[in-house]
């Protein structure tokens, strides 16, 4: 039975893929970039300046409950809203700088690839597996660097400003 569902799955991925296929029959050009690294404040520094402003956001809400002037769930409120649109507005920038270098190398699709993490349990580890949409790229395909690289220059054109 299990058996049967993956290969359902598996002729609708290909049916799916072909359909995709560009009309003048052409091979789709795909690229790939690790999402994880592009949130990752090590990696990013705009993903750094983000948590910063954030974590300044939350000192000056804790402030404002300490005053009396917010309740610690009026405060929680506000931080969650302020992350949300923080979080998606720069999930937006991610996504246009993924979209310039896809038409700048003449991409056709980019896929989203993140290397499993090591886990403490096996249930973590097998969502993991469960969540990997490719599970083979060349790195050749990985755009990761220039979405990085072009998020620094975000970076600093935002401190100039």
């Amino acid at each position: 039975m299990i058996l049967w569902k993956h290969s359902l799955v598996a002729v609708f991925g290909l049916a799916c893929f072909s359909a995709w296929i560009p009309q003048d029959g052409s091979t789709p050009k795909i690229g790939v970039v690790r999402l994880r690294d592009c949130f990752d404040e090590a990696r990013c520094r705009r993903a750094r300046d983000i948590s910063a402003d954030l974590k300044a956001y939350e000192g000056t809400l804790e402030e404002a409950v300490e005053k009396g002037e917010l309740t610690r769930a009026e405060s929680r409120t506000k931080f969650f809203a302020r992350y949300k649109e923080v979080k998606s507005a720069f999930y937006q920038e991610l996504c246009s700088e993924i979209e310039g270098i896809a038409r700048d190398k003449g991409l056709d699709l980019i896929l989203k690839v993140d290397p499993p993490v090591n886990g403490d349990s096996s249930d973590s580890f097998d969502e993991q597996i469960k969540a990997r949409t490719v599970l083979y790229h060349s790195a050749s395909q990985d755009i990761t660097k220039r979405v990085l690289a072009r998020l620094e220059k975000r970076a600093w054109k935002k401190k100039d400003e």
